[in-house]
């Protein structure tokens, strides 16, 4: 029999349906990251290389779709990470400190 999953998240999540470019600085190098889910203070992702949970690391890059385009860079901490069957690493990761740009934004938006 399955127990019911104690939900952890403060904040919903909205799925990603963004064309990205997502890196994330651990180990002293770069590796590439493909946005799985986004609440206000976390971001789930997928990656080839596992995180170290604890860990900070350095978060950069830029969501788009038809009607939005959003540049983020920061730093987060690495709450949990683990290995799927297909070899990828899941990972989750609250930011600790982040600034984000809109891409579409014109100089009449900032008025």
């Amino acid at each position: 029999m399955n127990s019911p999953v104690t939900e952890r998240r403060s904040q919903p999540r909205m799925r990603n349906d963004f064309l990205q470019n997502l890196r994330i600085g651990c180990y002293g190098r770069e590796v590439a990251a493909r946005l799985v889910d986004v609440t206000e203070g976390a971001i789930g992702v997928e990656l080839f290389v596992p995180l170290i949970v604890g860990s900070e690391v350095k978060i950069d890059g830029e969501f788009q779709n038809a009607d939005f385009g959003l540049k983020i860079r920061g730093h987060g901490l690495v709450r949990h990470c683990g290995s799927r069957a297909d070899g990828l690493f899941r990972a989750g990761i609250s930011f600790l400190d982040i600034t984000c740009r809109n891409l579409y934004a014109t100089e009449n938006d900032a008025a």
